[in-house]
This record gives C-alpha cells, sequence and structure tokens, in this order.
C-alpha cells in the first residue's frame, strides 16, 4: 500500500513516500535511518547524492514524520545570516510538545549562498543541539565545510551495491504499477515499467514525473518502451562515433540530447567511466564540470553541447 495526497495533481508529488516502509533504499541506508528512528531523535545529518532524484528531501521528511517531530523546512536558496539569527533562532529557541523534538531541513545546503551561512551555523547547531537538530540536503558535498560535514550524520544516496540495484528496481517496478491501478491507467506489460525504472535508476523522481507524463492518455503501452529503450540505443551510437572521432555525426546527435541536457549528462558521465582509461578520469571530470558551470543562461545549449562531445572525443583515451 502507497500514500497518496489526493490535494496534490502531479504524480511525484502525489505518491511521494510518507513513512520509511514506502522508501526504497540500500540496505545499509535503510538500517541506518530504522535505528535513527528507533532512538526517538534524530541527530544533526547530511544527506548527500551527486545524483537527482534519489529521495533526500523525502527522507528528511519521513525521518521527522517516523518520529512525530515539529518541522522548519527553508531551502538553502533563501537562507541568509539574518534568517540564521532571526526566524531559526527564534524556532530553535523554544521548546515543543512533539515527542520527536524540533528538527530544521535545510534543502540544497550547497546553495552558493549559503556561504556565509555556513560559518556561523558551525557554533549555532551546538548551541541549539538539545533542542533542534538540523537535516541538510545537498548534491555536491565539496561545496559544505569540513566544520558542518564533521558534527553530523553523513549518508550518501544513490550508492546502491549491485545487488542493492536489484531489489530496489524490482521495488520501484511494483511502486510504480500501483500508482497506475490507483490512477486507473493501464499497463499493457509490466516490462514496459521495468524498461522506464532502469532507463532512469536511480532516479526514481524523473521515473515517477515521465510515468505520469505518458499516463495522460490512459495506457502505458509499447510506444513508451520504445522511448526508454531508445535512449540506451542512441547513447550507444554515440560512443561508437566519440571513440572514433566523427564530430560531423556526433554533431547530428546533439539535437535530441539537449531535449534533457541535465540528464544526458550524468548518464554520459557514468557511461564513459567504462569506457575510457583511467589516466583520462581527470580530464573526464576537467570536461564535464566546466561544461556544467556555464549551462544555465547560455544562447545555444546545441552549440555548447557539442564542444563538450567534441572535447571528449578528442581528448579522452580510450579501453
Amino acid at each position: 500500500m502507497i500514500s497518496v495526497d489526493t490535494s496534490q495533481w502531479m504524480w511525484e508529488q502525489k505518491f511521494r513516500p510518507q513513512s520509511l516502509a514506502e522508501c526504497i533504499l540500500p540496505a545499509h541506508d535503510l538500517a541506518a535511518f530504522k535505528g535513527a528512528i528507533e532512538s526517538g531523535r534524530i541527530a544533526h545529518t547530511l544527506l548527500y547524492s551527486k545524483k537527482p532524484g534519489t529521495g533526500k528531501t523525502t527522507m528528511a521528511h519521513v525521518l521527522c514524520a517516523e518520529i512525530d517531530a515539529e518541522v522548519m523546512f527553508i531551502s538553502g536558496g533563501n537562507l541568509r545570516i539574518d534568517d540564521l539569527r532571526g526566524d531559526l533562532t527564534a524556532y530553535a529557541s523554544t521548546m515543543t510538545t512533539k515527542p520527536g523534538g524540533k528538527v530544521i531541513i535545510i534543502d540544497e545546503a550547497d546553495n552558493k549562498g549559503m556561504k556565509a551561512v555556513q560559518e556561523e551555523l558551525r557554533s549555532w547547531m551546538e548551541a541549539y543541539s538539545h533542542n533542534c537538530s538540523v537535516i541538510m540536503t545537498c548534491n555536491h558535498i565539496e561545496a559544505i565545510i569540513p566544520h558542518l560535514q564533521s558534527r553530523c550524520d553523513t549518508i550518501e544516496f544513490g550508492n546502491p551495491t549491485a545487488e542493492d540495484k536489484k531489489r530496489m528496481m524490482i521495488e520501484m517496478v511494483k511502486r510504480c504499477i500501483e500508482m497506475c491501478k490507483i490512477q486507473e491507467v493501464e499497463v499493457e506489460n509490466n516490462k514496459i515499467i521495468l524498461a522506464l525504472v532502469q532507463k532512469n535508476f536511480p532516479d526514481f523522481r524523473k521515473t515517477v514525473t515521465e510515468l505520469g507524463g505518458y499516463a495522460k492518455c490512459g495506457k502505458i503501452d509499447a510506444g513508451v518502451l520504445t522511448r526508454a529503450t531508445q535512449a540506451t540505443e542512441d547513447l550507444d551510437e554515440l560512443i561508437i562515433m566519440l571513440r572514433n572521432k566523427k564530430l560531423g555525426d556526433v554533431r547530428g546527435m546533439v539535437p535530441k540530447f539537449t531535449v534533457d541536457y541535465g540528464n544526458f549528462i550524468t548518464k554520459l558521465y557514468e557511461r564513459l567511466f567504462l569506457e575510457i582509461q583511467p589516466a583520462s578520469i581527470r580530464t573526464l571530470v576537467k570536461i564535464v564540470a566546466e561544461n556544467q558551470k556555464y549551462a544555465n543562461g547560455i544562447p545555444n545549449l546545441e552549440i555548447h553541447l557539442f564542444d563538450l562531445l567534441a572535447d571528449v572525443a578528442m581528448e579522452l583515451t580510450w579501453k
């Protein structure tokens, strides 16, 4: 049985897990969270993952719900020194009748605007830890100063073992099928759902978002399977072109990849790790990092992406 928020209509919000039992996690992470819940209180915690959609923010809310804590939620992009000294201090200073105490969730704590806040947050967390815990989520743990990291239980998301991956995908397929039943959407074949989960793993949020989009026609059919498998086939074809330095052919494929730039870059990055010599990994990281640095607000994303792919073809050494 899965939770349903009837006040929401977007699938990723409507079917967001509300309990630990609904969360699809690696075995090690699941055990750690169970231990925290059984203790009745949450220590200062840092949830991070390089990959989007792995459930960091959802898990923060679930932990608070499981111990019945009072919660303040704030985005790191909006948190400034004045907020820490004002609203957050006022919140952390007062008592609550909730058995789980008080918790502040700082989402996207690696936001550049939080640099000054991080410095002051060190002593602040110690001063109010008797009454209020802090859970931070982020994608780039290196953006969190070491003094804050050392004050938190740090858990990395999206890093399952091979055994975890198989189990998690099966659980996600079952969850997606149940969503379709609740929404009265016909699923022509469960293999279609599996292909969608495999394409996006470990980004479950993207899987649910895409499923909700496909479900608008009232049926999940073979057309979805074709689109899900096509992305993998396109990447296979691209890798061959890059290996052979066929930049003209690469340029012809660029438009289809700019449609979902973020997801494509993640999949390409993961795939290239398997295709290149270890000595080229540092070069790959620099190429991808430099490209992402300027990805927002550029006038022509196709030229920007082609520049990355050209560098990959010409500068990396392949296995």
